[in-house]
């Protein structure tokens, strides 16, 4: 591959996940010097604060995602820890939250879906079966996405695929609802009010929740219980106080640097950052508890902007 040109070794990059690169730039010293260019992993990884362009090769290879497994009665998931009731944790009329998820197949092959954010009156940890629980945002059996905080009754919004990176966002203000999926919006409700439940759902963890009744996208017609979301979460992330535009949630799917700063100026929980939620305090943040992890994993993926989802060892 020595005699390769430039432009031939970033084609087939190009074609190429980050792990099969970063292996094909270990070849010689042309690769490596070639594919380890810039050029080549920008439109792969969402830049940290002040990053260097020569190490971005080196930051894809510390990026770690979040693995979710439905086994056991209740799943995994991270706990956002101090009692933090959905008024706590959104407010109460102005709020915004966004999650980067794929999706994954279960042994069998067919998509398992699962709760991807869920609430209840009852902590995660609890024997006792939560009398109020929602699903924030899931994702039934047959890959069809829910995503809703009103107190209307839920529909699909879209039909998912497994293996592949989604971004998702929702924003409400005053009664109006906007959902997005990879920067355009699938959905909007005006006139109407948060969820009736709201006010009682004082726990709230990411991977996993209830669903029961008459609920849509349950794992089976008769299933009551907890709904573990199984495939891989690499942030979620919610903003009080603050309703992002469509703009800012456009940048937040294309890592727009122009535009990402400013979209994530007042960020107020990242999963990311192990589940620390802060809360409005006089006069600035205040951290509450890091949420706890339950049979969690970090696993080295491919990253969302490469939109294919795969794990690697």
């Amino acid at each position: 591959m020595n005699e390769f040109p430039d432009e031939v070794l970033h084609r087939i990059g190009s074609y190429l996940h980050g792990y099969d690169v970063i292996k094909l730039s270990h070849v010689c010293s042309k690769t490596l010097q070639t594919l380890s260019d810039p050029d080549q992993w920008t439109h792969r990884v969402f830049p940290p604060p002040n990053y260097i362009g020569d190490r971005l090769k080196f930051h894809y290879t510390q990026e770690r995602s979040f693995q979710f497994d439905p086994a056991g009665d209740r799943g995994s998931c991270v706990v956002m820890d101090a009692r933090p009731q959905c008024s706590d944790a959104f407010g109460n009329d102005n709020f915004s939250l966004d999650v980067w998820f794929a999706p994954m197949a279960g042994p069998n092959g067919q998509m398992h879906g699962g709760i991807i954010l869920g609430g209840q009156s009852d902590a995660y940890d609890v024997d006792r079966w939560p009398g109020n629980h929602q699903q924030l945002v899931h994702v039934g059996p047959d890959g069809a996405l829910y995503c809703s905080v009103v107190n209307i009754p839920k529909h699909a919004l879209a039909t998912l695929e497994a293996g592949r990176w989604y971004h998702l966002a929702l924003t409400f203000s005053n009664g109006e609802q906007n959902v997005y999926l990879d920067g355009e919006l699938i959905d909007h409700v005006a006139g109407t009010t948060l969820h009736r439940e709201w006010f009682w759902l004082n726990h709230l963890q990411v991977g996993t929740g209830c669903i029961s009744g008459d609920s849509v996208g349950k794992p089976t017609p008769d299933h009551c219980g907890w709904y573990g979301f199984q495939g891989l979460i690499d942030d979620l992330r919610i903003w009080r106080d603050k309703v992002l535009t469509a703009d800012e949630v456009r940048s937040l799917y294309t890592s727009d640097h122009t535009t990402l700063r400013e979209a994530l100026a007042g960020m107020c929980y990242s999963l990311r950052d192990h589940g620390t939620l802060r809360t409005m305090n006089t006069p600035g943040f205040r951290k509450l508890h890091p949420g706890r992890t339950h049979k969690i994993n970090r696993v080295r993926a491919t990253r969302p902007l490469e939109r294919v989802a795969e794990t690697f060892a």
